[in-house]
C-alpha cells in the first residue's frame, strides 16, 4: 500500500492531462481542491485491488458534463462526497473503496477528494486506461458488470440515484439528468466488489500517471524536450508534428459533446503531408492523407510542440504548432466484444480499428 500526499498531486495532475490528450476535461482545475483536502484530511491510501478484501464494495466516482461547462462550474468537492453517501443510502451498504471510472483527465484526479474527505482508499487503477466520452464505454461494462445504481448530485445539492436495464441506457438518461442539472454534475457509480472487479480494470495507473506527470515536470524545469519525456515515460510513438491550419467544431450539442475534425499541415521531417483529426470530447480517428495512422481506443494525444501541454478540442486554434502522439490501448480494449463499445464504428465512424501505424518521415 503507498500513499498519496498533498506533494504528489501536481504530478497526478500533470500525468492525468497527458493521458486525456486533451480529453477528458482539465484536470488541473481540480489542483487546489485535492491540495487542501489531503491537507486537512490527511494521506490518501493508494492500494492494488487484492489488497482489499474481495468483499469489499468498490464504486467508481467521476464528473459528467460538457468540459466546457466543467471550465465555468468546476466542482467543489462536496458534490463528490455527497454522491458516495447518497449510494451508500440507496445501497443499505457502505462503500468501503474508491476508483476512477477513467485514468485520465478530471476524472483521474477528482476520486482523490472523496478518498481523502471520507478516510477511504483508492485502486491504483481505472476503468479504462484512457479518457471516454461516454459512462458505459468501461473495461468492466464490457464483463458485464453494471454502472447502475448510480447516484447523480448537482452543485446545488440536487440529487437522483437512477437505475437502468443497461448501461447504454445509463448513459443516455444520465445525460438527459445532467443536462436539466445545469451541464455538469457528479456521480457515484459501479458499485460492486473487490473480487467482481478483478481483471475488468487498469492496474497501476495512478501510479504510473504521478510518474508521467514527474518526468513531464522535471522536463520542463530543466528546459529539456517534454514531448521527449512523455514519449519515454508512457512509451508512445510521435505520430505527426505540423500546423493548424483549420478546424471545424459543431460545438456542444445538447448532452455535452464537442464534436468536429482539424487539419494539420505537416512540418519538418512531415513537410508536404497532412493529418486529419476527428474528435469527440476526445480524440478519435487520426488518418495522414487518405490513410488511418490512428483509431480509437488507441489513444491520440495531441500535444503544443514547445511546452508538451495536451490541447482540448475545443482549444484547437489555427496556426498553433502541434505534436501528435500515439499510445497502445489497454490490451482489454482489442477484442471483439470490447471494440463493439468504443472503437471506430460505435462513434459512427464506418471504418474498423487499426493498430498504430507509423508516419512516414521526409529524409534529409
Amino acid at each position: 500500500m503507498k500513499e498519496l500526499t498533498c506533494e504528489l498531486i501536481p504530478d497526478l495532475i500533470a500525468g492525468s492531462r497527458i493521458i486525456g490528450g486533451g480529453g477528458g476535461g482539465d484536470p488541473y482545475l481540480l489542483q487546489l481542491i485535492a491540495q487542501e483536502v489531503i491537507c486537512e484530511c490527511g494521506p490518501v491510501r493508494l492500494c492494488a485491488l487484492d489488497e482489499v478484501p474481495p468483499d469489499s464494495l468498490v464504486a467508481a466516482v467521476a464528473i459528467l458534463g460538457g468540459t466546457t461547462v466543467l471550465a465555468e462550474r468546476v466542482p467543489n468537492g462536496e458534490e463528490a462526497f455527497q454522491a458516495v453517501r447518497s449510494l451508500e443510502h440507496h445501497l443499505r451498504r457502505p462503500v468501503t473503496a474508491l476508483v476512477s471510472i477513467e485514468g485520465a483527465g478530471m476524472n483521474g484526479v477528482l476520486p482523490v477528494i472523496p478518498a481523502a474527505r471520507l478516510g477511504l482508499p483508492l485502486i491504483d487503477g481505472d476503468f479504462t486506461g484512457r479518457a471516454i466520452p461516454g459512462i458505459h464505454m468501461t473495461l468492466p461494462s464490457v464483463a458485464g458488470i453494471r454502472a447502475t445504481p448510480m447516484a447523480i448530485v448537482d452543485s446545488r445539492g440536487s440529487q437522483v440515484v437512477l437505475e437502468a436495464p443497461d448501461d447504454i441506457t445509463a448513459e443516455t438518461l444520465a445525460r438527459s439528468t445532467v443536462v436539466d442539472m445545469g451541464g455538469a454534475a457528479l456521480m457515484t457509480l459501479y458499485p460492486t466488489t473487490a473480487e467482481q472487479l478483478q481483471g475488468t480494470i487498469v492496474t497501476d495507473s495512478i501510479s504510473h500517471m504521478i510518474r508521467l506527470g514527474r518526468a513531464f515536470n522535471q522536463a520542463q524545469e530543466q528546459l529539456h524536450d517534454p514531448t521527449l519525456a512523455i514519449r519515454q515515460t508512457t512509451g508512445s510513438e510521435e505520430l505527426f508534428r505540423g500546423k493548424v491550419a483549420d478546424v471545424r467544431r459543431q460545438w456542444q450539442d445538447s448532452y455535452g459533446y464537442v464534436r468536429g475534425d482539424a487539419l494539420i499541415e505537416g512540418g519538418g521531417l512531415y513537410v508536404g503531408q497532412e493529418m486529419s483529426l476527428k474528435f469527440q470530447n476526445e480524440y478519435l480517428l487520426a488518418a495522414v492523407g487518405r490513410r488511418l495512422v490512428a483509431t480509437v481506443p488507441d489513444n491520440i494525444i495531441v500535444l503544443e510542440a514547445r511546452t508538451g501541454i495536451p490541447i482540448p478540442p475545443e482549444f484547437l486554434v489555427s496556426g498553433m504548432d502541434l505534436v501528435i502522439l500515439g499510445l497502445p490501448a489497454a490490451e482489454g480494449w482489442l477484442t471483439q466484444k470490447a471494440l463493439a463499445v468504443i472503437g471506430p464504428r460505435a462513434f459512427g465512424y464506418e471504418v474498423d480499428y487499426r493498430r498504430l501505424v507509423k508516419v512516414s518521415k521526409k529524409r534529409t
